[in-house]
């Protein structure tokens, strides 16, 4: 799984490309990420394949940084399988996704 990361115009952007299971949630490091909290965060997810319960705590402990600090996170191109990961699991409701 590979996490890119870019920043521009005071957006930050990511990519996720892959599988976002235990072992790569383990590997991801997302502390540019919660470094930048306090922007607007948003993820490509067309290329994100699935998402185990460990790579929902990634995004809900950036969430909570993101509430802290006056950012937002929004998901782009969710593909369905992942959607209705996020739809059953409630995440749905805790970002802005289009």
């Amino acid at each position: 799984m590979d996490l890119n990361f870019k920043e521009l115009g005071g957006i930050v952007y990511g990519e996720f490309n892959g599988r976002l299971d235990t072992a790569a949630a383990h590997a991801t490091d997302i502390n540019e990420f919660i470094d930048n909290a306090d922007k607007k965060i948003v993820f490509d997810c067309e290329k994100l394949e699935f998402i185990s319960s460990a790579g929902l705590r990634i995004l809900l402990a950036l969430y909570k940084e993101c509430r802290k600090k006056g950012g937002s996170i929004t998901l782009k191109s969710v593909v369905p399988s992942v959607m209705r990961v996020f739809q059953v699991s409630g995440f749905a409701n805790m970002f802005t996704i289009e």
